[in-house]
């Protein structure tokens, strides 16, 4: 016999118990042997089991696709800091009197901490015959020397952009 206990304990006038019951949302088959308990039980626990899979395989690739964003941001936001600091520390070579391209170079070389960006950089410099004219020193690096493509799944792939960092100063 099928009863749930929420309607046998409204009709003996147990109301604590019948509010217990639906507080917990349980439904328990009075009379029922406790194998056939277990069974009902079972089957239960298999379809929270089967909705929490389809609500994993939902969520996944939106938590993956932003931890990929995140990482590929924090290496591309890293890359760029260091061009600047290159970019800077080359046109401070570059506006002293007496300077020459090769310096430039070498002091934008040892700005940049890592090799792969020093192989992949472009470097233009600009300017700065006299004193008190302009100095420009322009390096360019490509966002995929950078960082790893990590959205291209997603169709947000870094394709042909750059890093461009350009610091201008006076020649001394």
């Amino acid at each position: 016999m099928k009863r749930t206990a929420t309607n046998s304990a409204l009709k003996k006038g147990d109301r604590h118990l019948a509010a217990e019951i639906s507080r917990k949302e349980t439904t328990v088959l009075l009379g029922a042997s406790p194998r056939f308990q277990r069974a009902a039980n079972r089957r239960r626990r298999n379809r929270q089991g089967a909705i929490l899979t389809m609500e994993l395989l939902l969520v996944l690739p939106i938590v993956v696709g932003l931890l990929f964003a995140i990482v590929e941001f924090g290496l591309l936001w890293q890359a760029n800091s260091q061009i600047k600091l290159a970019s800077e520390a080359g046109c401070r070579v570059a506006s002293l009197p007496g300077s020459d391209a090769e310096a430039v170079q070498a002091a934008i070389d040892a700005a940049l901490v890592h090799s792969k960006l020093i192989a992949a950089r472009r470097v233009a410099i600009d300017g700065g015959q006299w004193s008190g004219e302009p100095v420009s020193v322009e390096i360019r690096l490509a966002m995929r020397e950078a960082a790893p493509d990590l959205l291209a799944f997603l169709g947000f792939g870094l394709g042909e952009q750059e890093l461009i960092a350009r610091t201008v100063l006076r020649k001394e």
